[in-house]
């Protein structure tokens, strides 16, 4: 090869890397927010979802208003003989082609509860990806699976929640209680959540915080 041949072929080469490394990296916020929510009986089945990616922000709706909303979290709450029971879904389960997957990172990875624990949380192992869960299958049809009053029968929904990773297992804690999790969104990013509190009445407030992609293993 000739000198000019090779002195071009080396100019395009260092080219394309300025090219390269001008590309912007992908941006996006990391802040936390927060969004209230209603969970009582009167939304079953419609609840209320939460789209961890949806502009810069993240937004919760309640889904009865926008049926078509695209969510990662939703959270519902079901009518028994013992009162209304809610409960945390992540969209999909494991027999889905696109899910949401959570893991709890406070009792899996000594992450602490509460706010502290959720600002505590600042990077991702591989160790946490690999826990990363979607929902099993819930088998509960409030219609049929009734007690002996013609309700929906609590313990069988009880029992139907522990399929799912979140489930009903922190809707009734106080926020210095809460544990924080690891989620995956159905679009691959990821996240920490956290349920802060629910009021009586059903109204809950959540929070949600993306990762930089330079903390994730």
């Amino acid at each position: 090869m000739k000198t000019k041949e090779i002195i071009a072929a080396l100019l395009l080469l260092l080219a394309i890397a300025a090219c390269s490394e001008d590309e912007p990296s992908p941006s996006f916020s990391t802040a936390t927010y927060q969004g209230e929510i209603s969970i009582n009986p009167n939304n079953f089945p419609s609840g209320a979802g939460l789209n961890l990616t949806l502009g810069d922000t993240g937004k919760v709706v309640q889904l009865d208003d926008e049926a078509a909303f695209e969510w990662d979290i939703k959270i519902m709450t079901i009518r028994t003989g013992q009162g209304g029971r809610p409960g945390i879904f992540l969209f999909g389960d494991t027999q889905s082609n696109v899910n949401t997957q959570a893991v709890n990172v406070s009792e899996n990875f000594n992450i602490g509860l509460g706010l502290s624990g959720f600002n505590a949380f600042s990077e991702v192992s591989t160790a946490m990806q690999n826990q990363l869960s979607a929902d099993g299958t819930f088998n509960f049809d409030p219609k049929t699976d009734t007690d002996g009053s013609g309700k929906p029968d609590a313990d069988k929904l009880a029992t139907a929640y522990q399929s799912l990773v979140i489930g009903d297992r922190v809707v009734n804690l106080q926020e210095e209680n809460q544990p924080v999790f690891l989620v995956k969104s159905r679009s691959g990013a990821i996240f920490k959540f956290q349920m802060v509190n629910r009021e009586n009445g059903g109204k809950a407030t959540l929070r949600w915080s993306r990762f930089a992609l330079d903390v994730i293993e």
